[in-house]
């Protein structure tokens, strides 16, 4: 625990949630890193912060059960991915082309250009998700 604190978190993690966030013009929190309740946690005996082998955060759970619906609190972890799918089909579907298709682009010879037009074609008119 203590090497992920002095290495993943603030060399890893940490850094990847803040330049997410500056792209995008966010301010972003970690409020369970505030040194007084990582303090506190701390102090918590292991045996108490777990219930059987697949119930983490049994404490945290327990102590938000009155303010976040149990539909939320107890649902199995979701991961944040980025719908590139539906955007391709609706928002970014001309910007996808223009882009894909510019003369500066093709120039570059690296794709075919009609392979290039039927995957977007196919993404655009199927569920074939060609994102």
């Amino acid at each position: 625990v203590y090497a992920d604190f002095v290495t993943y978190l603030p060399e890893d993690l940490l850094v990847k949630v803040d330049i997410a966030s500056m792209a995008v013009a966010l301010e972003g929190r970690s409020p369970f890193l505030d040194h007084e309740f990582l303090e506190l946690t701390a102090k918590i005996p292991f045996r108490l912060k777990l219930k059987g082998a697949n119930n983490k955060k049994y404490i945290l759970k327990k102590a938000l059960e009155d303010l976040v619906p149990k539909e939320i609190l107890y649902r199995p972890k979701m991961g944040f991915g980025v719908p590139l799918a539906h955007w391709f089909r609706n928002d970014l579907k001309e910007y996808a082309s223009q882009k894909l298709l510019s003369p500066k682009a093709l120039s570059r010879g690296m794709f075919r250009e009609q392979y290039i037009r039927s995957m977007l074609h196919e993404h655009a008119t199927t569920t074939v998700n060609r994102s």
